[in-house]
């Protein structure tokens, strides 16, 4: 199996479609196994219907109080969690308590996330970083190359016709190729340069060996461009070097090369007696000897004792032995499982093209018509928190900075856009927008994007943040109005608990008790 060229190319191709897959993005439709879930981003809850709404706490007045009105509504157990307010007055509140265990772990599962991004932003970096040290090697090896190539002379019709290494049959190859064979005093290999136009090069101390060496040597290297061998080790170079960190495709590539030396000593060889195969083997002993620089992958004797070995082994023998249908047919197999198995598992792996993204945690994906405002969410106060005396907060508060793109929620049409005096201008530039039954407020904006009576999408941008109004610093200020009575955000959009500080959760937590 070593003199299969092709059993090692199959080799590389398959260990490279495999990276290519991870590097696909594709649904999880084609997946035979269910994809794993981010460690930061757990199932969202899925949102309360939109018609069971928690009744709006209007400023000023008595929470406890107002709970108990809206507790003696018909339905309201259906709308009102029994702790939705407390039973106590503020002054009688407990003390701070720490984080409930699941907030604790929502929270800890965002830190890991934040640990796995900054490690693929490391990886991403140590590999950028080796991959310009592999270029960098790659480039190195051209340029010396490169060099010994232009300082070696050029041998004409004449002078090959006077080389020991060229008989008819070279001499009548090289003509119909137009190869360029050039010659130089280093002692070096004789091997092929370039991938499109290649050129022989040849050491001098070449004409020291026997005639019958040197043409079986040249025939060598004319077999390698005959088989167009410096093209695939060029394709093998491009994998390794992307690939750097891959230690499999590094020894595939040593496999090639050697597969490649084996092939073409297979057909130099091929019904010659067994005197010529042990010059042959001589020559090569002789050109190891020879040699002070490392060879190319193709050079003539450009390998270690090892490989040495191996050459000389298939020397010995007068009849090369096949690979055989049956040893063919499970190779095929095994790269082909192989193949597979990294396409099952892919979509289980990469992130799908329906999956959601950390600055999208959830809401696109469990109700695609309520998206979030912002591409990343912070919550740091939530609805029906208590902003001052007996005041409750009518919405949500999400960390944006100056000039943050603020998107709809969802599809509808603006009906106000601009600065508005409600509320004695608290609200600054705000964008209101009507979703047909509910309506989102965006306040605290520093402009806008819209127009009233514009017709806008789920996502489409609506303006940008700011601290209009009245506000302590830039954030968004989210509100969602059923008529004239507001609403929790938290029943349309989901997973907002994964997002929210520390701090948000605890006031909420104290105050309302959920």
């Amino acid at each position: 199996m070593a003199q299969r060229r092709a059993v090692w190319l199959a080799a590389q191709c398959t260990v490279a479609a495999i990276f290519v897959l991870t590097l696909v993005p594709q649904t999880a439709q084609l997946s035979l196994l269910p994809a794993l879930a981010a460690p930061g981003l757990p199932p969202a809850p899925a949102p309360l219907p939109a018609a069971a709404p928690r009744p709006a706490l209007s400023a000023g007045a008595d929470l406890q109080g107002h709970a108990a009105r809206l507790a003696a509504l018909p339905g309201a157990a259906d709308i009102i969690p029994a702790t939705a307010a407390p039973a106590v007055p503020p002054s009688a509140w407990p003390p701070a308590k720490d984080q409930p265990p699941a907030r604790s772990l929502a929270w800890g599962r965002h830190w890991a996330w934040q640990a796995l991004c900054a490690l693929a932003w490391l990886w991403a970096a140590v590999y950028l970083a080796g991959l310009a040290r592999a270029l960098w090697r790659l480039w190195r090896g051209h340029y010396l190359w490169r060099a010994l190539l232009a300082s070696a002379a050029r041998l004409d019709d004449v002078a090959l016709q006077a080389h020991g290494g060229f008989g008819p049959a070279q001499l009548a190859a090289i003509r119909r190729g137009a190869l360029a064979v050039v010659e130089t005093a280093a002692p070096v290999s004789p091997v092929l340069l370039g991938v499109l136009r290649p050129t022989l090069l040849l050491p001098r101390h070449l004409r020291h060996f026997d005639p019958v060496q040197q043409q079986m040597i040249v025939e060598h290297e004319l077999t390698h461009w005959r088989r167009h061998d410096p093209a695939w080790l060029a394709a093998s170079a491009v994998l390794r070097t992307l690939c750097w960190f891959d230690p499999a495709l590094r020894w595939l590539a040593a496999r090639l090369a050697m597969a490649q030396e084996l092939g073409c000593d297979r057909r130099v060889l091929a019904g010659r007696p067994q005197q010529q195969r042990q010059q042959y083997a001589a020559a090569l002993v002789r050109q190891l000897r020879a040699q002070a620089l490392p060879a190319a992958a193709m050079a003539f004797g450009g390998e270690d004792g090892h490989s040495i070995a191996a050459r000389v082994r298939l020397m010995r023998q007068p009849v090369p032995t096949a690979l055989g249908r049956r040893a063919g047919c499970a190779l095929a197999g095994l790269f082909g499982a192989v193949l597979a198995a990294g396409a099952l598992l892919q979509p289980v792996l990469a992130t799908p093209q329906t999956a959601v993204t950390p600055a999208m945690p959830a809401a696109a994906a469990v109700q695609p018509a309520w998206r979030y405002p912002l591409e990343r969410m912070r919550v740091t106060a939530f609805f029906g928190v208590l902003r001052g005396p007996l005041q409750a907060h009518h919405g949500i508060d999400l960390t944006a900075a100056r000039g943050t793109p603020v998107h709809a929620v969802a599809a509808g049409t603006v009906v106000a856009a601009g600065p508005l005096a409600e509320r004695d201008g608290q609200y600054g530039t705000a964008v209101i927008v009507d979703h047909g039954g509910l309506r989102t407020l965006y306040a605290h904006l520093q402009q806008v994007a819209v127009q009233p009576g514009q017709q806008v999408t789920a996502g489409q941008t609506i303006g940008a943040s700011g601290a209009s109004g009245k506000a302590t610093g830039p954030h968004l200020h989210l509100e969602v109005l059923r008529g004239e009575q507001r609403i929790d955000p938290q029943t349309m959009l989901a997973g907002l608990d994964q997002l929210a500080t520390p701090r948000a959760l605890r006031i909420r937590q104290q105050q309302l008790g959920h």
